[in-house]
């Protein structure tokens, strides 16, 4: 893909598990299910491209987002939401699927008539600023040597161990957090005090090698066809 893209599309959106009950316990939050269409944006500094949960384009059927996002959204960013179209009777899944049409000139007059929206939920990358203040939080010139030490001494003695099973750079901490990079496709960070011997948390090493083999996130595996 030609974009410069600060992520590299498509990529895997994480979905949500089906489950019979919700759980009781204190201290979890819920979101609304949006009646939409799950989407990811991509925001380059000359271009848009939105995909769809399928890893497909959506932009053909979606021009007004698009052009939305062109105007609006900051150079460069990802984010993560779901395409509706909201009516005064609430949100249209039925008008929304419509706009799947194979002929262009349908598409572009439901885009008129029946106008979609982006609701983002998450923000996935936004070229190392703070979206909150629009700080740039690293020089991306500083990345690469970063990744270097994570990868060759971030787990203290077992950084080499840790990196040949995963691939990834990461940073251990002895109160038990650790974080680890998945260049190009994501971070992630988890806390779990229980160590091992070399000071880094157990349970947290087996979450992060679980979530990132199946996200494909081991920048060192064998490429499959």
């Amino acid at each position: 893909m030609a974009a410069d893209f600060p992520l590299t599309p498509p990529i895997e959106p994480m979905l949500a598990k089906l489950t019979e009950t919700l759980p009781d316990e204190a201290g979890y939050l819920f979101e609304p299910k949006w009646d939409g269409f799950r989407a990811m944006v991509f925001r380059s500094a000359d271009d848009v491209f939105i995909q769809s949960r399928d890893l497909r384009p959506f932009d053909r059927y979606f021009p007004d987002v698009h052009d939305a996002c062109v105007r609006a959204l900051p150079r460069p960013c990802v984010l993560d939401g779901e395409i509706v179209i909201a009516t005064p009777r609430g949100l249209d899944f039925d008008a929304l699927q419509m706009r799947l049409h194979p002929a262009q000139s349908r598409v572009t007059k439901l885009a008129r008539e029946t106008p979609s929206s982006f609701v983002a939920f998450d923000l996935l990358a936004a070229g190392g600023k703070n979206p909150a203040t629009g700080t740039q939080v690293m020089d991306a010139a500083k990345v690469p040597g970063v990744l270097a030490v994570m990868a060759t001494a971030g787990l203290y003695d077992d950084s080499g161990k840790w990196l040949y099973h995963t691939g990834l750079p990461a940073k251990s901490g002895v109160g038990g957090g650790l974080i680890a990079v998945s260049p190009g496709k994501f971070g992630i960070a988890v806390i779990s005090p229980p160590l091992d011997d070399a000071g880094n948390s157990v349970r947290g090493q087996k979450a992060i090698t679980e979530i990132s083999n199946a996200l494909g996130g081991n920048p060192l595996a064998p490429k499959t066809k």
